[in-house]
Formats: C-alpha cells, structure tokens, sequence
C-alpha cells in the first residue's frame, strides 16, 4: 500500500501545475522533456516524461514493455520514476543528485527497485535544446532482497 501511495504521489506532483513557474514567451523554459533511456531504471530501455521545475529539479516518470523468447523468456512492464535536483556546472551543464523508484511486473510478479541516482545532464534548459544525459545508480531489490548497480544513457528534447 506504501508503493502506491508513493506512485500515486508522484503522479500528481508530475501532473500538477507549478504555479511559481509560467512558462512566458520571454522566459523559454522548458517545463517538459520527452526522453528515451537505455539501460537505465527501466531495465533494458525506457521512455520517460520529465517535468522541469523551478528549483530546477527534474520529476520523472516512465513506462517501459520486454517481451522475449527462447532461453530467457522475459515478459513485463517496467514504470521508472525519479526525483532529481540539478546543479548547475555551467550554462547548459548540469550534474544531478536525486531518488529512483521502479514498479516491475516481470514474469507477472511484483517488484520494487529503489536508490539514489548520480548523473550527468547536458541542455539549455531555458531555450529547450536537445538533452543528453548519462547517469550512474545504485538500486535495492525488495522482492529478490538484493543489492545491483544500474546506469544508463539519455537523449531527449524539451517540448
């Protein structure tokens, strides 16, 4: 029930307006970004909606769908979700220090994965330009009881 509640939480911060941030014509910031993730909190692959706030920090949600046959039969959904405060390197450089949590079905059984994440983020977030980012995360499987590392590689565009 904790699980939901946080999904559900998560969900209506994503979705919620932020009052403190109009997004004018002569501001240009971005409050969206639509990403594509490899090897990340969604498992093999991902796709992800971030909402930019002011701080600037980064609330994000994903689905991602495997289904595979022969020896390793893999069958599920993963739904990454993310928290992360972005500190400014430079103009267009950021590093980024934050939370993950992931919903699994896998092979049709329950599963949360949670921990920190580090990473790396190159935008402009006030013209909206391309993103990349690369990021590192160390995670905790509830169901196995186990520790992994994960990390992975993103590219995505401000709407």
């Amino acid at each position: 029930m904790k699980f939901c509640s946080v999904f559900i939480l998560l969900t209506v911060l994503i979705w919620e307006p932020v009052h403190s941030q109009d997004n004018s014509d002569d501001s240009g910031k971005p409050l969206h970004v639509l990403q594509f993730e490899i090897l990340g909190h969604g498992g093999i692959y991902s796709l992800n909606f971030e909402r930019i706030t002011n701080r600037p920090a980064v609330l994000r949600m994903g689905i991602s769908y495997l289904n595979t046959d022969g020896h390793l039969a893999i069958k599920g959904f993963t739904f990454p979700m993310s928290v992360t405060d972005l500190l400014a390197i430079d103009k267009d450089s950021f590093a980024e220090l934050g939370a993950f949590m992931t919903l699994s079905t896998m092979d049709q059984k329950f599963d949360v994965w949670v921990g920190p994440t580090f990473g790396f983020r190159e935008q402009n977030i006030q013209r909206g330009d391309g993103m990349v980012r690369f990021f590192f995360s160390p995670g905790y499987s509830i169901r196995h009881n186990e520790f992994f590392i994960t990390g992975g590689l993103s590219f995505g565009k401000g709407l």
